[in-house]
């Protein structure tokens, strides 16, 4: 895993003003470092969720990797922060492919009932 995320990191120091070469670097390394915490359930995810904010933050229309971060927020006990990747999912979403995400939401609100997910504003 430390020689992938070598890699991967190289890459983006390598590449600061390539865009597309960066994506790539940054979809690498959250695809190691899921597989890296999948391996030891000990390891935060702190890491794979800081990436997938560095690639959304470059890529906000990569309605995948806000589902993805939904999930980590989700399994972080954070479901109003899952909700709002979510509603960002939705947002950047292709009228072509369907990810799914209404679904997720339906499945968040059923799973977290006493949690008031229409009145959220973003600050807590």
């Amino acid at each position: 895993f430390e020689e992938a995320l070598e890699i991967a990191d190289n890459i983006l120091v390598k590449t600061p003003d390539h865009d597309d070469f960066r994506i790539v670097a940054f979809a690498l390394k959250i695809d190691i470092q899921q597989q890296q915490n999948k391996a030891d359930a000990k390891l935060s995810n702190r890491g794979v969720m800081v990436s997938m904010m560095k690639l959304l933050n470059m890529h906000p229309n990569l309605s995948r990797y806000w589902i993805l971060l939904a999930q980590e927020y989700l399994s972080s006990g954070q479901p109003l922060h899952s909700m709002s990747c979510l509603n960002l999912a939705k947002q950047f979403s292709s009228h072509i492919i369907d990810l799914g995400v209404d679904n997720l939401m339906d499945k968040l609100r059923q799973d977290h009932p006493d949690v008031k997910f229409d009145t959220y504003t973003g600050a807590e």
